[in-house]
């Protein structure tokens, strides 16, 4: 007489190798995109346009926006990354139309640069800095 043990060994289902393989590509894709996530940086930025004015850069500023501009020390000009400190801020409001405005006055360390006086220069500052994913997240959310 067959015991059922016999049986149930003998006929025990067995892992299929195309399983398998597809696990431990599917393993080999996730840890690859966490690597890349891990590495790769995206910028967001504020940007605006400034008028060097006495080796100071004048910069008008949406009140709303001062934090990205007080809570940074790092400019970006012409894709060259500069340090800088804020030398003062104007005490009046600039209105246009429903936007507000304000004067801030940056003193930049330049490297190699000799800036003209009434000489206009986009400026970029750093907002935000995400990896891959968020950034991907935060398109969806929109």
């Amino acid at each position: 007489m067959l015991d059922i043990n016999d049986y149930l060994l003998r006929y025990q289902r067995k892992i299929p190798k195309i399983l398998l393989i597809w696990l431990i590509l599917l393993s080999f894709i996730i840890a690859v995109l966490i690597i890349i996530n891990h590495c790769f940086k995206f910028n967001s930025y504020y940007q605006v346009q400034g008028i060097v004015k006495d080796n100071l850069l004048s910069v008008y500023v949406l009140v709303d926006d001062l934090k990205n501009i007080t809570g940074n020390n790092t400019v970006y000009i012409e894709n060259d990354k500069y340090k800088y400190k804020v030398a003062s801020m104007k005490e009046e409001i600039i209105s246009n139309n429903t936007l507000f405005y304000k004067e801030v006055l940056l003193h930049i360390d330049l490297k190699d640069k000799n800036f003209i006086d009434n000489n206009i220069i986009k400026v970029k500052f750093i907002v935000k800095e995400m990896t891959i994913f968020e950034y991907i997240i935060d398109l969806i959310r929109g």
